[in-house]
């Protein structure tokens, strides 16, 4: 760090700011200044060379992180598994490095390398507010290094972190933010019982549709921005249909129906829960409704993919957005429209195979 920030008060003490932020190549200018063509292919070396470095780091990093992860049973545990001889993880580290090479194969690798830095930012600021949180309710454990400055250097970093964040991409923030949410209701999911684990997803299943349904409300009556009308009618559509069928997840319509025929007397034999007759009209209308929430998903999933694609590159895609790019006051709410999307997506899946696969006893 303290290179990285001495090499910066020199390069804009030389120079200037101004010319630096201008520049592809800033550092390259700095050279060119000092020593150059020579100094400028001396930069272009050196900057070779950190490169290849960071690139390994990375993947280790990344290798490392999956390794750790997989120990304690959040990745599968193929993951930790260690090489004999040389005693490294060779199996996250595969995984990693063809991911990081299928990435670089799509056309979004600089909005891929700022969603790294908000994904490192985001680790940074977790680590120091950890070490804040282990050092007021822990404060005996035996540490073989402690901060110095404690607690200055954490809070200034939890600081420095989060004022980087306005100058990023909203789309960035977006993605980043939905796989953050996603990890969250992954790990809220895993906290909740057999018993409410359905009630849990009807009701986030509920929650994302009616989201879409009232950005589409606001996108179109207050703003007077519609999507496309292709995509405004799927989109409405499907927030309806998710609407609809999301409380049958949440609460058994079976049960419901018991629950409610025993107090009027409909339900008089003692050891029948269900009728037979009853038992197929509630399995064959759940089952409907969850063919309807799956068959919702990929429609939402292009709808997804072309919003994505205007707030990342500001293209369009005909009979999907507007023929126009959407002016910046919209961009905030298509970036909580993308979210909502990609949740809205995996929720009616979920949501759909339980509806189908829900059987009741007779």
């Amino acid at each position: 760090s303290a290179i990285y920030v001495s090499t910066t008060i020199t390069a804009v003490g030389l120079l200037g700011w101004r010319p630096l932020a201008e520049s592809e190549t800033p550092l390259i200018l700095v050279g060119s200044a000092i020593l150059g063509p020579m100094g400028e292919a001396l930069v272009s070396a050196l900057g070779a060379v950190a490169t290849l470095t960071s690139l390994n780091s990375a993947l280790l990093s990344a290798a490392r992180i999956a390794y750790a992860l997989a120990k304690t049973e959040l990745l599968p545990k193929g993951l930790a598994t260690v090489h004999g001889r040389l005693r490294t993880p060779y199996r996250a580290v595969v995984l990693s490095s063809f991911l990081a090479a299928l990435f670089t194969l799509t056309s979004f690798v600089s909005f891929l390398a700022e969603a790294a830095s908000f994904g490192f930012l985001t680790g940074l600021l977790v680590v120091n507010i950890s070490l804040i949180a282990l050092r007021r309710k822990r404060r005996h454990l035996p540490r073989k290094f402690k901060t110095p400055l404690y607690p200055l250097t954490p809070i200034l970093a939890v600081l420095a972190c989060l004022a980087l964040v306005p100058f990023m991409d909203p789309a960035v923030l977006a993605v980043s933010l939905a796989i953050g949410l996603l990890g969250l209701m992954v790990f809220l999911f895993e906290l909740t019982t057999a018993r409410t684990r359905e009630a849990a997803i009807g009701g986030f299943s509920l929650a994302s549709g009616l989201a879409v349904l009232l950005i589409l409300y606001i996108l179109d009556v207050r703003l007077g921005w519609e999507i496309s009308s292709w995509a405004h009618h799927v989109l409405l559509a499907c927030g309806l249909i998710q609407a609809l069928a999301s409380p049958f997840c949440a609460i058994p319509l079976g049960e419901f129906y018991v629950a409610v025929s025993r107090p009027l007397g409909l339900v008089k034999e003692p050891g029948v829960v269900l009728s037979s007759r009853a038992a197929k009209a509630i399995t064959a209308l759940e089952r409907l409704m969850g063919i309807l929430q799956i068959g919702t998903a990929p429609l939402t999933a292009i709808i997804l993919y072309s919003l994505t694609t205007l707030l990342v590159r500001g293209m369009y895609m005909p009979f999907m957005v507007a023929p126009l790019p959407p002016e910046p006051a919209y961009v905030p709410l298509l970036v909580v429209m993308c979210i909502s999307l990609v949740f809205s997506t995996l929720a009616a899946i979920i949501s759909g195979l339980i509806l189908v696969k829900r059987r009741y006893a007779t």
